[in-house]
């Protein structure tokens, strides 16, 4: 997929509940985009999250990330539909 090449994505991204507020999520993230911005071929890199997922937008948008999408009833948690976000976080070299 050579089209595609230039992209890269966090995919499950998760914090356990005890480790929240302890700075776990934004070291992951941090290190994640450190190594997508390692490789000289990546210009962007995506994340999704689900769109009532407060905390994790917070941190992604911290981190620059900004949303381009909204994929409505994407997720089937339960039994309960929910919208996804979709955050892309621009890596272009100068």
């Amino acid at each position: 997929m050579p089209k595609l090449m230039h992209k890269a994505h966090i995919v499950g991204m998760y914090v356990l509940p005890e480790a929240r507020g302890l700075s776990a999520g934004r070291n992951l993230l941090h290190y994640a985009v450190d190594l997508a911005r390692s490789n000289p071929e990546i210009r962007q890199l995506n994340v999704s999250a689900n769109a009532a997922n407060a905390p994790a937008l917070r941190l992604y948008e911290s981190a620059g990330f900004q949303v381009f999408g909204r994929e409505r009833e994407s997720l089937c948690i339960d039994g309960e539909l929910h919208d996804e976000l979709h955050l892309a976080l621009s890596l272009a070299r100068d």
